[in-house]
């Protein structure tokens, strides 16, 4: 199976303004065979809720306790996105969790590296992170999310990003059995 052509025409391109920037993500995917199917080589910026902004601050200027946090995969439907607005309650996971070979995975504080200064600003990578390989019926994937909880919907929603292929085409990416999706985040404070 070959993966879609993301080539997009660059005037076509969404992109969020730098002061709007926390969070970025890169993404890649790889067959059953271990061969790389995409690899975005760039890091594609991300929306923070307002829930992830006030944990944020929260966390930072009133010392409150840093929650847990768990990549997942989001399916908005007919090419919707999450707004700044959404909740855990409001998004559509890809896949019933432990589903599939599908299950949320933690980033935890021990997998981001040590801040460092990167063309003069502080930068921060947090270690790759694969969800599968897909089995079954596979999953279709247009968001990435950051969420407080690993198997519920009652905590909190951090950022969401759009995954290349849903920037380019408007709708999900299905994984199909065999292929593992990689994903790491980094906040590049401008």
């Amino acid at each position: 199976m070959e993966f879609p052509s993301l080539i997009v025409a660059e005037k076509t391109q969404k992109f969020i303004e730098v002061d709007n920037l926390a969070f970025e993500m890169r993404e890649r995917v790889f067959s059953s065979e271990g061969d790389i199917l995409f690899d975005s080589d760039y890091y594609v910026p991300n929306a923070l809720t307002n829930d992830g902004q006030a944990h944020m601050l929260n966390v930072w200027a009133r010392e409150q306790a840093n929650l847990n946090k768990f990549l997942m995969l989001l399916n908005m439907p007919g090419g919707a996105a999450p707004t700044k607005t959404s909740t855990l309650g409001t998004i559509t996971e890809a896949e019933v969790i432990n589903t599939d070979g599908y299950a949320r995975t933690q980033i935890a504080s021990g997998d981001w590296g040590a801040p460092a200064l990167d063309s003069g600003d502080q930068m921060i990578t947090a270690a790759q992170k694969t969800f599968g390989p897909a089995s079954g019926n596979g999953w279709p994937v247009s968001h990435v999310a950051l969420a407080s909880v690993g198997s519920t919907f009652t905590g909190t929603l951090f950022l969401y990003v759009a995954t290349a292929y849903h920037t380019a085409n408007s709708t999900s990416r299905v994984f199909v059995s065999g292929e593992s999706y990689l994903v790491t985040l980094r906040d590049k404070q401008t």
